[in-house]
């Protein structure tokens, strides 16, 4: 059984588990900069965003290095159980029964901090439980942490990695920016007697990606798990990228549809090999630290993925499209420099 077979069933069930806390995420973030906007100012509300991301980055990096210190489910779970807390602190500070701005911000940023600190933890321990190599020695010293820090960015392989991450994430995050405010202005249509506006087909397009998620990650992952996982990277990131592509341009409700169901059918296929890569590449005593420099590319992917929405007041849609593409191929490329092959193309190179 190859590397990319034997991690499967373990990736298979973290994006089940995660699935249904990034729901609820995606449920409330593309949302925050307008509710802070109505209540402070654009510029205000622009500061707290950021200052927000920093928070992550920051927490990030340091429960990385704390988890090959003292343990992933520590953190996991504690982090988790505040994230819970923190979420219902917002339900209620924002509700029509006691509303705080202030409130609702300060709880927003604990269960950004929150994610960001379980996630490096997480994805080390499926590491951890895939691996076919001696776990880490118990009680081991590390070095400082940006002693680590500055030895993990000394991998070139891995620096290809994040920028492959930071390109492919950059995409995913123009659903709720760019994709969801062009919807908003340009997209209109009666279906059937029922007012479709901008905003309910980029909920449709949300709805499609989830039940895609839920009910074909399981069988869509089994059919390619056998495949050699280069021709599936390829195969997964190509459909991604194009349905991105006519994202960035297209006002027709099949198009948008088709694009929906590709850009799920893409995720689903890519993700687990990107997850076996990234597996492959690790090294065994800093896998909380590579983690955590992995998750900080998702929140420089958030800020280019702002910059990008900024720019599309200037870029027309055709011009943003093709600047998607862009994004997919290097992402792609990048994917595959990030280590050497064997010829068979059915393992790694030691």
């Amino acid at each position: 059984m190859t590397k990319f077979q034997g991690l499967h069933k373990n990736i298979k069930i973290r994006l089940i588990t995660d699935f249904s806390m990034e729901f609820v995420l995606m449920a409330i973030l593309p949302f925050m900069a307008v509710y802070f906007s109505s209540h402070l100012g654009a510029g205000t509300a622009g500061l707290l965003l950021a200052f927000t991301m920093a928070a992550g980055i920051g927490i990030g990096l340091w429960t990385g290095h704390l988890s090959d210190v003292i343990g992933r489910k520590r953190i996991i779970v504690t982090a988790q159980g505040l994230q819970v807390l923190s979420l219902g602190v917002m339900a209620v500070a924002s509700s029509p029964v006691f509303e705080s701005v202030w409130l609702t911000f300060a709880a927003f940023l604990i269960a950004n901090a929150c994610f960001n600190a379980a996630d490096p933890p997480s994805e080390a321990m499926i590491i951890d439980y895939s691996s076919e190599a001696e776990r880490p020695r118990q009680g081991q010293v590390p070095l400082t942490i940006w002693k680590r820090y500055a030895a993990v960015m000394k991998d070139r392989r891995f620096l290809f990695f994040l920028i492959g991450t930071v390109c492919i994430a950059s995409l995913e995050f123009q659903l709720d920016k760019y994709v969801a405010v062009r919807l908003d202005e340009q997209f209109h249509m009666m279906l059937g007697g029922f007012e479709l506006t901008g905003v309910r087909m980029f909920s449709l397009i949300m709805f499609i990606n989830t039940l895609g998620v839920v009910f074909f990650t399981l069988p869509v992952s089994a059919r390619v798990s056998s495949l050699n996982y280069k021709k599936v990277l390829a195969v997964g990131l190509g459909i991604y990228t194009l349905a991105f592509g006519f994202f960035g341009f297209s006002t027709s409700f099949l198009v948008l549809i088709l694009a929906a169901a590709a850009f799920t059918l893409g995720e689903i296929i890519y993700i687990p090999v990107r997850q076996t890569i990234l597996a492959g590449i690790v090294h065994d005593d800093s896998r909380g630290s590579y983690m955590a420099m992995e998750s900080m590319m998702y929140n420089t992917a958030l800020l280019l993925s702002s910059f990008m929405l900024t720019a599309s007041a200037v870029i027309p849609a055709a011009g943003m499209s093709t600047l998607f593409i862009l994004l997919g191929a290097v992402g792609f490329i990048s994917y595959r420099l990030c280590l050497p092959f064997k010829k068979s193309g059915k393992a790694y190179a030691s």
